[in-house]
């Protein structure tokens, strides 16, 4: 959100900067509202790897624009991209990353540590978004505003990697969770009853 304008205003697209950014901020509404219609419906994982590969596609598609026209393309015709693009991005944000990786960590950590493993997640979460808007202006001028977004678009391909090994949490109480993480009980449930049977 910090350098939405001026990210606008780089692309040199005959759009607006300032239409394209309220059209950013409209979208991120439509992402919380979807995300509060189907977060408990299709489970955390499913969304986190929904929001990551459109993140990651916007990220890319983005990039791609944006060497073209360092690269003295002729992209007239496509002046409009940077701003569905972009806003696609703040869309797929906030119907998952953004809400989900706040829900997330109350589930997983252990009750008894929660408040200081959340204030470390706090601490690291906006030091690294601190740095990232500080250090912003300075990649851009050192490697270009494509090559930035080339690599926010591998973070999210990381993240969706990652969102591989999280457990589920959907309708799961925080004993379930809690057990299933230190192994007490199975992550998958048994398909095979007699195999219940047997073990009684």
């Amino acid at each position: 959100m910090t350098y939405t304008v001026t990210i606008f205003a780089l692309t040199k697209t005959t759009v607006d900067p300032h239409i394209a950014s309220i059209s950013y901020g409209c979208s991120q509404v439509l992402g919380v509202c979807f995300s509060s219609l189907t977060v408990e419906r299709l489970g955390r994982r499913k969304i986190l790897f929904s929001s990551s590969t459109g993140m990651g596609l916007s990220h890319l598609t983005i990039g791609i624009f944006l060497l073209f026209q360092n690269a003295g393309y002729d992209i007239s015709n496509f002046n409009w991209l940077p701003m569905v693009t972009i806003s696609i991005f703040g869309f797929f944000y906030s119907s998952g990353m953004g809400p989900v990786t706040y829900i997330l960590p109350n589930e997983l950590y252990n009750p008894e540590l929660a408040s200081i493993c959340s204030a470390v997640a706090m601490f690291i979460l906006y030091t690294i978004a601190g740095t990232t808007i500080k250090l912003f202006p300075l990649l851009v001028e050192i490697l270009g505003l494509h090559t930035c977004f080339f690599i926010f678009m591998l973070s999210c391909l990381y993240t969706f990697l990652f969102t591989f090994i999280l457990p589920e949490t959907k309708g799961k109480s925080m004993e379930t969770i809690r057990k299933e993480l230190s192994g007490e009980l199975p992550k998958r449930p048994i398909k095979d009853p007699m195999q219940v049977v047997t073990k009684l």
